[in-house]
C-alpha cells in the first residue's frame, strides 16, 4: 500500500507479521512491523482484539505518574488521519494474509514459531 505526502511521492507501505498469538485469554492477536518507503522500521506493533473489535496498537512506552497512575505513550504514530488509515489498512491486510496462510498450511498461530531446526531436532520420544 502507499501513503501519500502532499507535494510528494507516495510511500509505500509494507507490513509483515511477526507473530500470531495464539492466547485464548489474551487480547494481542499479533505482533507486526512495517517498512515506511524501504528507509524506516516500526517494530512492536500489535493487532489487539477488544470489546470494540480488533484494532491496531502502536509501540509504546509505559510510565507511572506522579499519582501512581500507569500511563502508556506511543513511540510512534502518524501525524495525519491519512497516514494512519494507510498504515492501519496495511497492517490489518498483512495479518488477515497471514490466517489465511496458516489455516491452509493446517498450523495453529502459535506453530508458526516453530523454526526449521525444531524440525531437524525432533525431541527424544518424537518419531522422525
Amino acid at each position: 500500500m502507499s501513503m501519500q505526502v502532499k507535494g510528494a511521492q507516495p510511500i509505500k507501505l509494507n507490513a509483515k507479521i511477526q507473530k500470531l498469538v495464539d492466547n485464548l485469554d489474551g487480547k494481542v492477536k499479533a505482533i507486526a512491523s512495517v517498512s515506511i518507503g524501504g528507509a524506516f522500521a516500526i517494530h512492536g506493533i500489535k493487532i489487539i482484539d477488544s470489546e470494540k473489535g480488533k484494532f491496531v496498537a502502536m509501540p509504546n512506552e509505559k510510565w507511572t505518574d506522579a499519582d501512581g497512575q500507569t500511563k502508556y505513550k506511543d513511540i510512534f504514530h502518524a501525524i495525519t488521519t491519512e497516514a494512519r488509515t494507510d498504515l492501519v489498512n496495511t497492517v490489518m491486510a498483512a495479518y488477515e494474509q497471514k490466517l489465511r496462510e496458516s489455516e491452509t498450511q493446517g498450523k495453529k498461530p502459535s506453530e508458526d514459531a516453530e523454526t526449521a531446526s525444531d524440525k531437524e531436532n525432533p525431541e527424544p520420544d518424537q518419531e522422525l
